[in-house]
């Protein structure tokens, strides 16, 4: 049971602080976590956990990030470039989709 928070925690804190950390390197960095947390969306979306006796998705965590990221780009760069990293993402999850 304990292992559920501890995937948690650690989802969050490695989402964010790639978030984070990129957001000092500039836009671009940021348009690639996005995409990165659109493909783990994808692929572990569906995965069940349960969380201090709630049951919920892992994808949550990711998508919890891809809004901080997104509202990040968007105060920051304008919205010219949070859509052209949200279609990125879109982007790479098409091509995720067909390769796989």
């Amino acid at each position: 049971m304990f292992t559920h928070q501890l995937i948690l925690g650690v989802g969050v804190l490695v989402s964010m602080l790639a978030v984070l950390i990129g957001f000092g390197f500039g836009a671009e960095i940021v348009s690639v976590a996005i995409a990165t947390n659109l493909l783990l969306i994808s692929t572990f979306g569906a995965k069940l956990i349960s969380i201090f006796g709630f049951v919920s998705n892992i994808g949550n965590i990711f998508y919890a990030t891809t809004f901080f990221a997104v509202q990040l780009l968007l105060e920051r760069y304008g919205r010219r470039e949070a859509v052209r990293a949200v279609w990125a993402g879109v982007f790479a999850l098409v091509v995720f989709v067909i390769m796989g």
